[in-house]
C-alpha cells in the first residue's frame, strides 16, 4: 500500500504542484469488516468508509485544491463517457 500512496502523492504533485500526504485505506465493498487494531493503514467496507475519512485527521485542503485534485483524478480514472 505504501507504493500506491507514493505513486498518488507524486501524481498529484506532478499534475497540480500541491504537496499532499495520502492516507492508506483499503475498502472492501460488500464485505463486513471489523477493525481490531488501527495501524499504518485502515481496512473498511463501503458503508464505513465515509466515517473513517471524516474522522481521520487528514491534511486540510481548501475547496479549490480539492476541486483541482478531483479533476486530475477524474481525468486519469474516467474510462466511460458522461
Amino acid at each position: 500500500m505504501q507504493s500506491e500512496a507514493d505513486w498518488l502523492r507524486k501524481f498529484i504533485h506532478d499534475r497540480t504542484g500541491l504537496h499532499v500526504e495520502p492516507k492508506h485505506i483499503l475498502a472492501l465493498p460488500g464485505w463486513y469488516v471489523t477493525e481490531r487494531v488501527v495501524g499504518a493503514f485502515r481496512i473498511t467496507n463501503a458503508k464505513l468508509l465515509p466515517a473513517i475519512v471524516r474522522d481521520w485527521k487528514a491534511q486540510p485542503l481548501k475547496p479549490e485544491q480539492i476541486d483541482l485534485i478531483s479533476r486530475q483524478l477524474d481525468e486519469r480514472c474516467r474510462d466511460v463517457e458522461d
